[in-house]
């Protein structure tokens, strides 16, 4: 924890269920979403900007989750003050995530694939 407050690290677990995710105080500020502000992949996705959109969305939905769990994406957002800033997105999708998300994906008309 010390480590990611360090580094500047934004850190969160995604809930694939509930499309919601749990978002470190520092994510938060990068993101600029409130302490309380519930966060999942549509608001990420709102956040990204909409040149980069496309590609972040077909990352987080790619198929081959299960092959590749590994997760990277550099892209750029815009923040609420709509001013841009750059962030890389990295993350390690857990089996038990990955089945997750594609239950959700298969009985959620619209979630992100």
């Amino acid at each position: 924890e010390q480590a990611t407050r360090t580094a500047g690290l934004g850190v969160f677990q995604m809930d694939w269920r509930a499309n919601t995710m749990e978002a470190s105080p520092r994510l938060r500020e990068i993101y600029g979403w409130g302490p309380d502000e519930c966060v999942g992949v549509p608001h990420i996705l709102e956040r990204v900007h909409p040149d980069d959109r496309a590609r972040v969305s077909a990352e987080i939905g790619r198929p081959d989750a299960a092959a590749n769990p590994l997760f990277a994406v550099e892209h750029r957002i815009v923040h609420p003050d709509g001013s841009l800033r750059w962030v890389i997105a990295r993350a390690r999708r857990t089996s038990k995530a990955i089945k997750a998300r594609q239950r959700s994906s298969t009985s959620s008309p619209g979630a992100p694939t």
